[in-house]
């Protein structure tokens, strides 16, 4: 008995001390990242270093690859501008982009190619010097190899926004070393790659293909400028290998000046082909300076060998000649469509690279590369984050789309629109050179309307056009490019849209020369789009009605493009004296309307010079080929090319009434091959794709606060925590509780940033857990775990003497909280000296 008051003495004694409480720290501190704007933009000016994992790497030359490998993939390693001597060849990992953000690679001695990528790398944005070393004829600037495994997705590695330079001798001393590019296949398959931007001067072959025992296949080369070197392009098959399906476009050669004193004729040839080099096109090839610097002695703008076939080649300078062996301009030894001669005129300034790829450095991210474009950004580092206003890259923010677009006021940027639905009542104009970021926003017209019109060189991604509820007439569109100013820059961007109708009206993308001379709608890219029940998907025209070629719609591409249920699938019509010609559609699905509602898949009058490359048409025999329908009616003005999957089984299945100098080839492919899994369908994951590359560099929220709630309980009660925590991009947030009890670990929300966050949890057993949160946002980036919040959960006491003092306590019962700055624990001292207690009692 004595020993029971004792006890008590003790306890009331402990109760009796006045508690000490920490209190809660809200941690609501900003990422120690330079340059916070605002929240909605996040600048960062690098000195070190940096990659997606939130590392940073001292600003030396053998720390670029020591960055590589200690990130994550997928990844991205960013590194501060300047010159860097890298000790051995920089090999980017599978996964990682490494963006150079203008640095110069300089390599000091010849140990081999200067970077390397595998599978699925990419690399952006610099120089690569090698004018101080000697390399051999298998080492290059930028190394490919053939590689295997699964291949899926749009491109496998992009090199975009890349000038390299090779060491060249002058006058008696003129030699030529290495690759600028080197695609080499002894195994496997060199195959998607992307290249834009390029500029490759002074080696021994600017571009080399090398199949030799595995495959080249379908790789794009886009506004590629090539300078002095002794072969500009070099494509060799051997054996049983091939190089197929590739594309050249926007390519200037330029073969140095003979009276520079690099001799006589720098460059030896334009384009060289051997062995099984096939189904490649070349478009828009311009050697410039052919009839001086080349032709005169003796210099060849082509050479294709006798295994070469069913490649086209369109180009300027070096094609007066009639191709035969022995002449002096080009030689044709296979069986080529060579025959298409464009005359030798200047070259546009787009095509000047010495002058346009100059200021190559400050060009970052450009084309299709998602939300963190170049234009228009105060720093070259611009990491994209979510926003809850429109705002555009001057940092304004604005209700109306329209007016973020017109506050630019005529120069280069970018808008960026959270993620909505937005009903306008008047057409929305993308101006020049600006990019429209949807974010995976609605746009729904009121009336009928052209919905958005693209101008010159101007970019609209991530986003929904919503014209189910109007009824547009056959002249209107959701997306509409028109009447370009003819100086042949890039025309316009369409990427990862969705344009949406009901009642087969209207035009999903129109490019439409208006007859206004000398203007022209070219090179408009547009890339994964889902276009469904329009009366046209996809319609090219031009209405230009005099004589004369003054205006164009040509040498626009359509990749990854699916056209669901219209009644013309893909219109192409030309006027007389106007051309539509010289088109790339490559992996396209025609899904036709039942019942024979679909009249032509493909509909070309007037059209010339048009490449369709690998097109499914699926049921066909049911939906099409029953009703005397036709996957293809052609009326080329020059022969084109059509690959088909439905609709060439039977002569019926389409028609082909060429009227040029070389005839339309249709290819069967068989009915019934699956469709490529790359090709977008309508769903979240294809118009939310807005993160690209550039979410690596996102920090994520910042470290939750410790939860709070009780520290003492029963198990078998539910009892209720909060935290919250602050995301830098200010975006939604998720959370995931660890109840250090076993229990499945799974993420709650979203919750806005700064929220309070709830969780309740039933411990089922009693024992002393420590219970921790962390967050993510919509991105995926995480935070780190909370400091850990001690949780006492004692059995029901059993014993009389332990249940009175168990009631006696309650009237202390407070929430446990904890301050992660001053490190203080505070548990409920009379509960722990009780739950000691019972345990020793019992």
């Amino acid at each position: 008995m004595k020993n029971i008051f004792i006890i008590i003495f003790i306890c009331l004694l402990l109760s009796s001390f006045p508690l000490v409480v920490a209190e809660n720290n809200n941690n609501n501190y900003s990422e120690a990242l330079a340059g916070l704007v605002n929240p909605d933009m996040l600048f960062i000016s690098m000195t070190k270093i940096r990659n997606s994992d939130g590392e940073t790497f001292d600003a030396t030359s053998g720390n670029i690859q020591v960055a590589i490998d200690s990130t994550s993939s997928p990844g991205t390693v960013w590194v501060p501008s300047g010159t860097y001597n890298p000790p051995d060849t920089i090999l980017i990992k599978e996964g990682i982009t490494l963006d150079l953000c203008g640095a110069t690679i300089k390599p000091l001695s010849a140990y081999g190619s200067i970077v390397r990528l595998e599978k699925d790398a990419n690399f952006w944005n610099g120089f690569i010097d090698c004018t101080s070393i000697v390399m051999s004829d298998t080492d290059a600037a930028v190394y490919l190899s053939g590689f295997s495994g699964v291949v899926s997705g749009d491109t496998i590695q992009t090199i975009k926004n890349i000038r390299m330079d090779g060491k060249v001798g002058v006058g008696s001393n003129q030699y030529y070393y290495g690759c600028g590019v080197f695609l080499n296949a002894p195994s496997g398959i060199c195959y998607r790659a992307l290249f834009s931007r390029i500029h490759i001067s002074g080696f021994r072959y600017g571009i080399r293909m090398f199949a030799h025992g595995g495959d080249i296949q379908e790789n794009i080369f886009k506004y590629i400028g090539e300078y002095a070197n002794y072969y500009q392009l070099y494509l060799e098959a051997s054996g049983s290998s091939e190089i197929s399906d590739n594309l050249f476009d926007m390519f200037e050669a330029q073969p140095g000046f003979a009276n520079t004193g690099w001799g006589t004729g720098v460059t030896e040839c334009n384009i060289v082909m051997k062995g099984d080099c096939h189904n490649n096109l070349f478009r828009s090839m311009f050697f410039w300076d052919y009839s001086v610097d080349m032709k005169e002695m003796g210099k060849m703008s082509l050479n294709l060998d006798a295994s070469t076939s069913n490649n086209f080649v369109a180009w300027t300078g070096g094609n007066e000649g009639d191709g035969t062996p022995g002449n002096s301009d080009y030689i044709d030894a296979g069986t080529n469509n060579v025959l298409w001669k464009l005359p030798i005129y200047m070259p546009p300034s787009q095509w000047d690279t010495l002058h346009f790829l100059d200021d190559m450095q400050d060009a970052y991210h450009t084309t299709a590369s998602g939300s963190g474009t170049w234009l228009g950004l105060e720093s070259p580092y611009y990491l994209f984050t979510e926003t809850d206003q429109i705002v555009n890259s001057k940092g304004n923010t604005f209700s109306d789309i329209q007016l973020a677009l017109n506050d630019l006021e005529g120069q280069p940027g970018t808008i960026w629109v959270p993620k909505d639905t937005y009903a306008i009542s008047s057409p929305i104009t993308v101006p020049e050179y600006a990019f429209l970021d949807l974010m995976g926003s609605t746009i729904k017209p009121t009336s009928a309307m052209n919905v958005i019109t693209l101008s010159k060189g101007s970019m609209i991604l991530n986003g929904i056009i919503d014209c189910t509820e109007v009824v547009l007439s056959d002249d209107q569109a959701a997306m509409r490019v028109t009447n370009l100013v003819s100086d042949y820059h890039l025309g316009a961007i369409i990427d990862n849209m969705v344009l949406l109708s009901s009642n087969t009206k209207g035009t999903g993308i129109y490019c439409l020369e208006q007859g206004q001379l000398y203007t022209s709608v070219c090179w408009v890219w547009s890339t994964r789009v889902y276009i469904d029940q329009f009366k046209y998907g996809v319609r090219l025209q031009d209405n230009y009605l005099n004589s004369g070629w003054d205006t164009y719609v040509n040498a626009d591409v359509f990749r990854y493009i699916r056209i669901n249920e219209c009644v013309y699938n893909i219109y192409l019509k030309g006027s007389s004296g106007s051309e539509v010609s010289g088109h790339l559609f490559s992996y396209i699905i025609c899904n036709p309307l039942p019942a024979g509602g679909t009249l032509i898949c493909i509909y070309n009058t007037g059209g010339a010079c048009l490449y369709f490359d690998k097109v499914w048409i699926p049921e066909f025999p049911s939906k099409m080929r029953a009703y005397n329908r036709l996957s293809l009616e052609d009326h080329s003005s020059y022969g084109s090319f059509f690959e088909l999957c439905g609709g060439t089984q039977y002569p019926g299945d389409y028609t082909s009434n060429h009227m040029g100098n070389w005839a339309t080839r249709v290819k069967g492919i068989t009915e019934g091959t699956p469709i490529p899994s790359e090709i977008p369908v309508l769903n979240e994951t294809m118009i939310d794709d807005y993160y690209f590359q550039v979410q690596g560099g996102n920090p994520g929220p910042n470290k939750p606060n410790v939860p709070s709630g009780p520290c003492l309980g029963k198990p078998g009660i539910l009892y209720t925590y909060e935290t919250s925590t602050i995301d830098p991009n200010g975006g939604l947030v998720y959370y995931m509780w660890d109840w250090d009890d076993g229990t499945p670990l799974t993420w709650t929300g979203p919750f806005n940033s700064g929220q309070t966050a709830t969780a309740s949890h039933i411990w089922s057993a009693k024992g002393i857990y420590n219970i921790k949160v962390k967050a993510k946002d919509i991105t995926g980036a995480n935070s780190v775990w909370s400091d850990p919040l001690p949780i006492i959960m004692p059995f029901s006491f059993n014993k009389p003497i332990l249940r009175v003092l168990e009631l006696f306590f309650q009237r202390f019962i407070i929430p446990c909280v904890f301050n992660p700055m001053t490190t203080i624990r505070i548990l409920r001292i009379p509960y722990l000296f009780l739950f000691v207690l019972s345990n020793y009692l019992s």
